[in-house]
């Protein structure tokens, strides 16, 4: 699927984790990658998404991946905080995505 972020187009594809960057290691932690993107500069730039996240994961990996395509200069720290805030939040508004790639709002009952 193809995306506008910030004036320039993404593909945005849902790959295996070994299609990733693989592992981030700290010293404290080692954390999985659960997706990547190219440098804003790269031609046909990707946006790479594993496949097999819980949808709140996807939602959490999608606007982390989108942050940085708007903004290449944010420190992974803060990317990483705000997508798990944003996510938390539409998560709680009911907002959750769809089987042909919508985000749509769920119904409540009553």
């Amino acid at each position: 699927m193809k995306a506008r972020i910030f004036h320039k187009i993404w593909d945005v594809l849902f790959v295996a984790t070994s299609l990733l960057n693989g592992k981030k290691k700290s010293k404290e932690t080692e954390e999985r990658t659960y997706s990547d993107c190219d440098d804003p500069t790269t031609k046909n730039k990707q946006i790479r998404i594993a496949n097999n996240l819980s949808p709140v994961e996807q939602m959490d990996a999608v606007i982390h991946e989108c942050l940085h395509a708007s903004d290449w200069f944010k420190d992974e720290k803060w990317v990483d905080e705000v997508s798990t805030d944003i996510a938390r939040l539409l998560w709680k508004l009911g907002w959750r995505p769809t089987k042909d790639g919508e985000l749509r709002k769920r119904k409540r009952a009553g």
